[in-house]
């Protein structure tokens, strides 16, 4: 008979290793410790114990703590169960569980922040009126609410000077940002910051993760404006590229486990389906729930008007004959 515990475990955690009253899952705590949450499984359980640690970023906990930290911060009714008994919440904020748990390293990466002549878009500032017209002219329906769900800023003048500026933001901490030309004096498409050993890169992080965290259903795309395009009621967050970095996919299955348990919906530009397919092959390997959403031709962005009704062709599974004939297409 399947042991329940393990059954739940899997759900939350993803595939394990190991028989008996020992298994070993892929540590969810591992990137708040550590900055990544690592290719092989780490945590050691002891299902009859209801005991845990990890033996690559040295997290001990009980099942407690555990349901906790994978709720952000409660007690699911159906874990109680697995509890056996009640016991009230300890802490005061999910913050404060993280920062109890967060291992202080030098090693850590520094946030990138917005440079000083941004200015907030939403509002209608002075100064920003070009990234509002650009915004009108491409399409974007109610610029001041997108603007300040976004935290959108735009530079006039500087490095970033005629960009809109995309902030990256992780558990409500401005940790990066990507930008967009909205003016004619811009040179480059886009601007990103420069990397610098020890800073968050564009490969560190998710544009639009918090506001993604909100939803049951999360579109991943490329760039900015294709996250502007996510339906009502549905996510999004951008790689900011076609191809995820180790700590995309570890922040994408962080993601998937939270509270809210998003399907996790794989929506890359229409020439970038090889890309696409090996993302959800690489998610699945993990245990997230996620589907594939092919388009036909162009981005999220430009299929936006159609998006909603696209939805509904999404598939969970990914046949051999199809990944055989991407590969080839792209050979």
């Amino acid at each position: 008979m399947a042991n329940p515990l393990l059954s739940y475990l899997n759900k939350r955690l993803g595939r394990h290793e190991g028989s008996g009253v020992e298994v070993t899952f892929s540590c969810p705590a591992c990137l708040d410790r550590v900055g990544s949450e690592g290719s092989k499984l780490h945590l050691h359980i002891n299902l009859a114990k209801g005991a845990m640690n990890c033996f690559r970023c040295e997290f001990s906990a009980n099942l407690y703590k555990l349901f906790v930290f994978l709720n952000g911060g409660i007690i699911r009714p159906e874990e109680r169960v697995f509890l056996g008994r009640e016991e009230p919440l300890r802490y005061a904020s999910f913050n404060e569980l993280r920062r109890e748990w967060r291992r202080e390293s030098d090693g850590r990466l520094r946030a990138v922040r917005l440079p000083k002549e941004a200015r907030p878009i939403a509002g209608d500032a002075i100064g920003v009126h070009t990234a509002r017209r650009y915004m009108e002219r491409r399409g974007v329906k109610d610029v001041d609410a997108v603007a300040a769900l976004h935290q959108l800023h735009y530079a006039s003048s500087g490095r970033y000077g005629g960009h809109i500026l995309f902030p990256c933001f992780e558990h409500g901490v401005q940790v990066y940002f990507t930008t967009r030309a909205a003016s004619k004096t811009a040179l480059l498409k886009s601007k990103n910051p420069r990397k610098a050993e020890g800073f968050y890169g564009k490969s560190d992080t998710l544009l639009g993760l918090d506001v993604a965290a909100r939803h049951e259903r999360v579109l991943i795309v490329e760039g900015p404006f294709d996250m502007l395009a996510a339906p009502k009621g549905v996510g999004a967050v951008a790689l900011m590229g076609k191809v995820a970095s180790q700590r995309q996919l570890s922040l994408l299955a962080h993601l998937a486990r939270s509270d809210a348990h998003p399907e996790l919906v794989v929506a890359l530009d229409a020439d970038a389906q090889s890309h696409a397919v090996e993302l959800h092959r690489r998610l699945r390997s993990r245990g997230v729930r996620v589907t594939l959403l092919r388009l036909g031709e162009g981005d999220p962005w430009s299929q936006r008007a159609t998006l909603p009704s696209l939805m509904h062709s999404r598939v969970e599974r990914v046949s051999l004959t199809d990944r055989l004939a991407l590969q080839l297409a792209t050979t």
